[in-house]
């Protein structure tokens, strides 16, 4: 293989672009001034028409992760590319996007004109970036708009596809009527959902007729058309965080006679109820010491505490945790300790220092609220130790015994211990959701194994835990490798997490990434 420097310079991509300039050379030429050099056996102009021919015409969107696919390119030379391109797309979405800004609904209504006049009814999708142009006009179905029919996939995967941060959606009404029927509410409220999921934001809801317009962004806000701008203060308007009926996302307020009016027309108001500004550190892992960080956290703003703290377990009057003796415990995961944390307190400041921990805890949860606080009880100088003296003072409303799978004990003095309880400690108002009281009071869930932390909680603890409250917003002050946050976007619900540890901190939000990408992947396959 011909080296570069063998090239004739005049053939040689820098050379020949400064005396003849950029239209002078090929694309794989241009890309080699990129990658400035080759790899070992391959010069610089072969790997940049390799390149070429592995991405085609799709080579401005490649990834960074597509990049170091390929022998030879590496993290920083990866990055390199990509910002070049970045930056091009950036530039040229500016130049040639101005008139093709949706920054309003009547911007919107403007490239749907055409609708009002169909004989049948479309469903008709935006796709917008983040700078609120467009990127591409859809229409995803044409007849009767049905959500056995319309699947959310139709409208995301391609959204996915082109990185699209927003839609916006338009329908039609051959009637000439533009007031929503409940099948158009049953749709839109499926979609902007599914939105919220897949992390693209429904902006719009929309529909056209002879007789009027209808948005739902103009009625939720109480404004005319015309004044129901989808930009404000710099951010996106977002139906998902606006439309909120009861415990679950909903466009439309539940009552038998809807009598919805279009934006363009007075609006019956109430008809929306607006949810409340997210809080402050929702859907965030924070690392740092869980008092000092709870202390920041506004008082009766978490619904629901879900934790392990450590348990002080190599503080022992025995041999095993303490230092190992005996063999059987050298290889046990605790045996290694937490990352920054040695889990070997004096008692009595671990005890003061997890009264401290359950009274910020106690403090952030409203008159509604609860913790749900597990520990493990311990033989000590012959005793049970049974944590009262961390608990006693709160209003522990029950204890719940989580069974595990197996257990190990070498003392011949008691038996092997299988189980570890929960403390539910509740304020007055605080109920489970509907049918949860069925569960009892020992749960039977196998140990997480699968898990580099040495005590991680299994999911399906957490689910059952999450599942049987309303709790929008969950806590988890020790929060490890992120399975309290795993469990809450199972449900839907909002997580707040924290941890001493930046190894745990990384790993939790490792974790929270893979599973937002299967949640979307589950999405595409199932909604």
């Amino acid at each position: 293989m011909a080296k570069l420097k063998d090239i004739p310079k005049f053939d040689r991509p820098r050379e020949k672009f400064l005396e003849k300039g950029a239209d002078a050379l090929t694309d794989g030429e241009l890309l080699a001034i990129l990658l400035g050099s080759g790899i070992k056996g391959t010069n610089v102009k072969v790997l940049s028409q390799k390149i070429l021919r592995k991405f085609g015409d799709n080579f401005i969107n490649v990834s960074v992760g597509d990049l170091m696919q390929i022998q030879g390119i590496g993290q920083a030379k990866a990055l390199q590319i990509s910002s070049a391109f970045a930056l091009t797309r950036r530039i040229f979405d500016k130049q040639n996007s101005l008139d093709n800004l949706i920054l309003s609904a009547q911007d919107a209504i403007a490239l749907v004109s055409d609708l009002k006049d169909k004989k049948q009814e479309h469903l008709v999708c935006l796709y917008l970036n983040a700078r609120n142009a467009l990127l591409k006009k859809e229409i995803i179905s044409i007849g009767t708009l049905d959500k056995s029919i319309i699947h959310p996939r139709e409208i995301f995967a391609p959204g996915l596809e082109m990185h699209a941060a927003a839609v916006v959606l338009v329908h039609n009404h051959p009637s000439g009527d533009p007031k929503p029927s409940e099948q158009d509410k049953q749709v839109a409220k499926r979609i902007i959902e599914a939105g919220q999921l897949m992390g693209i934001n429904v902006v719009d809801f929309l529909i056209v007729a002879k007789n009027g317009i209808y948005s739902a962004l103009g009625e939720t806000r109480n404004t005319k058309l015309i004044n129901t701008d989808y930009v404000a203060e710099g951010a996106m308007a977002s139906l998902f965080d606006l439309l909120v009926d009861g415990n679950q996302v909903s466009i439309y307020k539940k009552h038998s006679n809807s009598n919805i009016e279009p934006a363009t027309q007075k609006v019956e108001k109430n008809t929306f109820q607006l949810s409340k500004k997210q809080h402050p550190f929702a859907n965030q892992i924070i690392c740092g010491n869980a008092i000092d960080v709870m202390k920041k956290i506004p008082t009766n703003s978490v619904h629901l505490v879900i934790t392990s703290p450590p348990y002080n377990l190599k503080n022992s009057t025995g041999n095993g945790m303490r230092d190992g003796r005996g063999g059987k415990w050298a290889n046990a995961a605790l045996q290694k300790g937490y990352s920054h944390h040695n889990d070997n307190m004096p008692h009595d400041k671990y005890v003061k220092w997890q009264r401290d921990c359950l009274a910020e805890m106690f403090r952030i949860i409203p008159n509604d609220g609860a913790i749900f606080y597990n520990h493990k009880w311990r033989v000590q100088g012959g005793v049970l130790q049974d944590r009262q003296d961390i608990v006693h003072g709160l209003p522990v409303r029950q204890v719940i015994i989580w069974r595990r799978k197996g257990g190990f004990n070498f003392n011949a003095g008691y038996f092997v211990p299988t189980y570890e309880v929960i403390y539910l400690i509740a304020k007055p108002n605080f109920k489970l959701a509907p049918k949860a009281n069925g569960h009892g009071d020992v749960w039977e869930f196998t140990q997480e194994m699968n898990n580099e932390h040495p005590a991680a909680f299994p999911v399906d603890l957490i689910d059952r835990i999450v599942s049987s409250t309303t709790a929008k917003i969950i806590l988890d002050p020790f929060m490890g490798s992120g399975t309290t946050a795993i469990s809450a976007m199972n449900f839907g619900r909002e997580y707040i997490g924290i941890d001493l540890s930046p190894d745990y901190c990384k790993m939790a939000e490792e974790r929270i990434k893979h599973h937002k990408s299967r949640i979307k992947t589950f999405l595409l396959k199932t909604l």
